[in-house]
């Protein structure tokens, strides 16, 4: 991630490219979308594009555990999950909703 650049214009394309693709998931104005992401550039984009899209972002820590996770997306009412691979083998029992993977969904 260091020494990488990114223009407002990359960062309104990919944030767009992620609004459309949580559309396209059947999510709209006003429903929760959980981003359960280490800081990092994937993390800034999906932010906007939920926030794009009308929908309610709901970061968690990914320091937390499973059943810390649960508590969150059980109280918040997400509709779906964005993490990593690696944040989805985590809470994977946690998350009732469907969860999207920045690297397969959005790339």
């Amino acid at each position: 991630m260091r020494g990488q650049e990114y223009s407002y214009r990359d960062l309104a394309h990919r944030s767009n490219q992620i609004a459309q693709r949580l559309t396209e998931l059947g999510l709209s104005r006003g429903d929760r979308v959980a981003l359960y992401l280490p800081n990092s550039p994937d993390y800034v984009w999906t932010y906007l594009g939920i926030l794009r899209l009308g929908a309610v972002a709901v970061s968690i820590n990914i320091a937390f555990q499973p059943a810390e996770v649960q508590l969150i997306l059980q109280d918040c009412g997400a509709k779906a999950v964005v993490t990593t691979a690696d944040g989805s083998a985590k809470i994977r029992t946690a998350a009732p909703t469907p969860i999207l993977l920045t690297e397969s969904r959005f790339g």
